[in-house]
């Protein structure tokens, strides 16, 4: 080391200014922006107090300002380091370390910078930096069982010293250590012993964003969705209260995968651009875990090319969505692409233990549709233990799921009903509806083998209508294909289908009681269905207030909506009350077998109905072309369940009656 500095353990005093122990004070009270602003002034005039510098470089962090924290942290360090104080400036390099490693993900730079704090402390005496850098160390290791002598070191040096917050944040650590190493009932407690000291005010900012990130990812690999949610609505308040902007978009980003294992996608969607938002400036890495969860989900929906990109800028960024990425080259080059792709990322050593279990499930698929089942068994014995060892049901459904699909491709059609009616059963009760819904949808292909066609047209019908829900257009065709295999019908038809119920029946019922409504509505189905076999509509479902009809033409369901409305509004007007109802409209390719009516294009159409208001009639575009509708003043909606956009109109429709003419005739407007 440079002979001209101070020996270590040399006492400094500093002079500091009002403006610098103001600064400090909103610093240490989570005022970064009043912080910044008292102490950039106070480096103005003392620009070589190392104290106010790094506490700037803090306050700069939080309020997203990374390069003037890096620029600041620096300045520090060569402060401390020629003043002799080696612990501040070990403590200074430690932290640029990080913050090269994980906002500008310059590794080399974050390895020099820990070199240079290694080389500072030798030989010192015990410090907090001292604590910083073997927890750093123990944080790295690949080899999980050889870090946690030196946790357990950490954790005796920070008693010694009375350092909590440093104690704490060992405990969380030797916790996500035990859960990689299958010891849950170990190390999940220490985790949240960790975590509630971090929520409840007991440790930095800091070391409470780093155990709340180790936790979460114990549940994301474990599939602890209960334990994950929880913790994450006690972070955002801990958030809300040490006012910290970029903590939530951690949050968001656990929070967002939580919601695509539930289903509710479009919210998980949100969730993960908030979540990118947030991160985009101060940590890079997980900004491209976000661009990896909207392109998982983006994939699910069939939006190819979307995934795609988003894949490639996470990979750009230091991050691999191997899974969506498997998928998106099967689809693309074949099986053999995404067996390719999955093995790779198998082999590698540094993979968590429980992350795997997220591989194995598209690997087993992948290796059967290559004629290697049998290539797949090792894994599929591995997730089974993961599941055993895991506790929850999402590893239970992902390794019986994995196991019914070998023995269905060894022929063992028994086990394999076993095993998928498990899996089933495992994702139900975890409520995680996409993968139920797949393997719902393997066992209907269990049963079809061994005979059991109505089982196999239950099963697909009810994964079908999940998937359809979900907006998983990919997987949901493949659904409505093997029901109409199964049905002996392979070719879907284009078919006008029209939703109309009462709005508000809720209210209704209750103000005119049960015996006035069942007779309000035995009129009500009597008007309608005069009106379809009017217009040569088919009733196709008739359930609570609502029913399903589909017609030959676009220009009789139109007819038909038309006159339903003219005759509610006459009779509302000559008797003093009639019920008012929404109808919508929409024409596309549908399944017709035995009476039923299926398909992606019966959910919109149900969907466009569910946005149309009282007296209103909504049609999609293709149905209004069809009818010979003006497509002038349509506008793109977006319907719960459906990826894209769906262009609608309102058809209108004329209250008094003009002449004898029918309702087409009079030429109707798209508003």
């Amino acid at each position: 080391m440079d002979g001209a500095c101070r020996p270590w353990g040399v006492a400094h005093s500093y002079r500091v200014s009002e403006g610098t122990a103001a600064g400090i004070a909103a610093y240490e009270r989570n005022d970064w922006k009043a912080g910044y602003e008292l102490l950039s002034e106070a480096i103005a005039g003392t620009p070589d107090d190392a104290t106010a510098l790094d506490a700037l470089s803090e306050c700069c962090w939080w309020l997203e300002r990374t390069d003037e924290a890096i620029e600041h942290r620096e300045r520090a360090y060569g402060i401390h380091y020629r003043n002799g104080d080696w612990s501040k400036a070990a403590g200074a390099a430690l932290k640029l370390g990080g913050a090269y490693a994980t906002t500008r993900q310059q590794p080399a730079v974050a390895a020099g910078w820990r070199q240079r704090a290694s080389e500072l402390l030798e030989g010192k005496p015990l410090s907090a930096a001292h604590l910083h850098l073997k927890l750093g160390i123990a944080q790295r290791m690949t080899d999980v069982d050889g870090c946690l002598p030196l946790i357990d070191e950490v954790i005796g040096l920070a008693q010694q010293l009375g350092d909590h917050d440093q104690e704490m944040l060992a405990i969380g650590l030797k916790g996500l250590k035990l859960v990689c190493l299958g010891r849950l009932d170990e190390g999940l407690p220490l985790q949240d012993a960790a975590l509630a000291a971090a929520v409840g005010g007991e440790l930095t900012p800091l070391s409470t964003v780093l155990a709340y990130c180790w936790l979460i990812s114990s549940c994301d690999n474990l599939g602890d969705i209960e334990r994950a949610n929880e913790w994450s609505d006690s972070a955002l308040r801990y958030c809300d209260r040490a006012a910290i902007p970029s903590f939530p978009g951690v949050c968001r980003l656990h929070r967002s995968r939580m919601l695509r294992l539930r289903g509710a996608w479009h919210e998980a969607e949100a969730e993960a651009f908030r979540a990118a938002e947030a991160l985009g400036t101060t940590n890079p890495g997980f900004y491209a875990l976000a661009l990896c969860e909207v392109a998982e989900l983006r994939r699910r929906r069939g939006d190819v090319d979307g995934a795609r990109d988003l894949a490639r800028q996470a990979v750009a960024m230091g991050r691999t969505p191997q899974v969506a990425l498997a998928r998106i080259e099967w689809e693309a080059d074949g099986p053999e692409a995404a067996m390719y792709r999955l093995e790779s990322a198998l082999h590698d050593p540094i993979t968590d233990r429980f992350a795997r279990a997220k591989l194995i499930p598209t690997y087993v698929e992948a290796a059967i549709a290559c004629g290697k089942a049998e290539s797949a068994e090792e894994h599929v014995t591995e997730l089974e233990s993961l599941a055993e060892v895991g506790h929850t049901n999402v590893l239970r459904g992902a390794a019986r799921g994995s196991r019914g699909r070998l023995q269905h491709a060894r022929q063992d059609l028994v086990g394999a009903r076993a095993a998928l009616e498990a899996a089933v059963a495992a994702w139900s009760a975890a409520e995680v509806p996409y993968e139920g819904a797949r393997d719902r949808l393997a066992l209907a292909a269990v049963l079809l083998a061994i005979g059991n066609r109505a089982g196999a047209r239950s099963e697909a019908h009810e994964a079908q209508r999940v998937l359809a829900d979900l907006g998983a257009e990919p997987e949901a065709r493949h659904a409505e294909t093997f029901i109409a295999d199964l049905q002996g019908s392979k070719t879907s038809t284009m078919t006008t289908m029209l939703f109309v119920d009462i709005v508000d029946s809720t209210p209704l019922v209750e103000a005119i009681g049960d015996a006035a409504w069942r007779d309000l509505c035995a009129w009500l189905d009597a008007t309608l269905r005069r009106a379809f076999a009017e217009h040569r509509g088919r009733e196709v479902d008739h359930a609570g207030d609502g029913f399903f009809v589909v017609f030959p033409t676009a220009r009789d369901a139109v007819d038909c909506a038309v006159t339903v409305q003219r005759r509610l509004f006459a009779h509302r007007k000559e008797q003093g009350y009639a019920p008012r109802v929404r109808i919508g409209i929409h024409t596309g390719d549908a399944i017709e077998s035995d009476g039923a009516v299926r398909g992606a294009a019966v959910h919109r159409a149900a969907r466009i109905s569910a946005i149309a208001s009282a007296d209103e009639i909504i049609a999609s575009r293709a149905a209004l072309e069809a009818a010979g509708l003006a497509t002038t003043a349509v506008r793109a909606v977006t319907l719960k369940g459906v990826r894209d956009q769906v262009e609608v109109g309102a058809v209108a429709w004329s209250a008094v009656e003009i002449g004898g003419m029918s309702p087409a005739s009079i030429g109707q407007d798209v508003g």
